[in-house]
This record gives C-alpha cells, sequence and structure tokens, in this order.
C-alpha cells in the first residue's frame, strides 16, 4: 500500500462543525480532538514509514487509524465495535476530525494497521508521551495492570514491558 493523500480541508459536514456545541471542553472526544488528534498528525510523516512511498493502492490515512486504535483502547472495544462506532458515533468523528457521512473501513483494515505498527521500527510511536498529557495518563493507567490485553489481540500490546 502507498501513503495515501491527506485532505486537510474542512467542510460543513464535518462533525466538528455540526455538532461543536455538543462536546463541552471537559468531554473526553472533545479533549481527544485538541490534544491527541493534532499531536497526531504531528507525527504523520513518522507514520507514513509503514507504508510504501509510491507502490500499491493509497492505504488508510495512517492519522486515523492511529487515532481509532487509541479510541478503540481508551473503550475497550473490538475491531469490529471500533468500526461501527467511526461509523455511527457522533464523538468518534468528533475526535477524529471526519465528516458526518464517513462510511468507515472493514475491521481487517485495524488488524493489518497493527500487524505493521507492530512490525515497524516506529511501531511504538504511538505509546510515546508526544501523544499529548491527556493519552499519557490514559496509556500510563492502563499500563499499570500488566495484564490487561485489548480485546482484539492475541499477545498484550506492544511496549507494554517497556
Amino acid at each position: 500500500m502507498s501513503v495515501p493523500k491527506q485532505n486537510p480541508q474542512a467542510t460543513f459536514f464535518d462533525a466538528s462543525f455540526l455538532a461543536q456545541d455538543l462536546f463541552d471542553s471537559g468531554d473526553r472526544y472533545e479533549i481527544f480532538r485538541q490534544e491527541v488528534y493534532p499531536a497526531l498528525q504531528a507525527m504523520r510523516q513518522e507514520l507514513c514509514q509503514l507504508y510504501c512511498a509510491d507502490n500499491g493502492h493509497p492505504g488508510l490515512e495512517p492519522v486515523l487509524m492511529t487515532g481509532v486504535i487509541l479510541l478503540q483502547f481508551m473503550e475497550n472495544v473490538p475491531d469490529r465495535k471500533a468500526v461501527e462506532m467511526v461509523r455511527l458515533h457522533l464523538g468518534w468523528k468528533h475526535a477524529l476530525n471526519l465528516r458526518i457521512n464517513y462510511g468507515g473501513f472493514h475491521p481487517t483494515s485495524l488488524v493489518t494497521f497493527r500487524e505493521r505498527l507492530m512490525a515497524h521500527k516506529e511501531g511504538r510511536i504511538i505509546l510515546t508521551p508526544s501523544c499529548g498529557p491527556y493519552m499519557t495518563n490514559v496509556l500510563s493507567s492502563v499500563a499499570a495492570n500488566k495484564d490487561w490485553t485489548p480485546p482484539t489481540f492475541s499477545a498484550p500490546w506492544p511496549g507494554w514491558d517497556a
């Protein structure tokens, strides 16, 4: 898969535009959108290293996939439920800066993306403090529970033993 082209242009159909009054500053989806998503955007170049630069059809946006994995992690939902949340949950659409009519993707795309993360040397990038203080707190609280395993993983999340 090749690196997908990013479209930074906001529209009137973005969940953040249409539902901006529904999320106050303390809401977890608003905090994710304000703190974590920009940090993920800043890491886009590093995340794009998971893809071939110019070979194959464009993959799914790595910032989106990473954001979905982090939200999935926060809410402890399996892949199918995470994809359903991306398609139907206004909070997830708001947190990920998606359009209201975003149709989602197949659940196996999450499996494939996680495999890319674990196989690549940059795989631990989403476990770094650069995701912002909010995610650092979430990650540390879950990391304290060494027995915790995400619902769709056969092995613990990479980096918990680090």
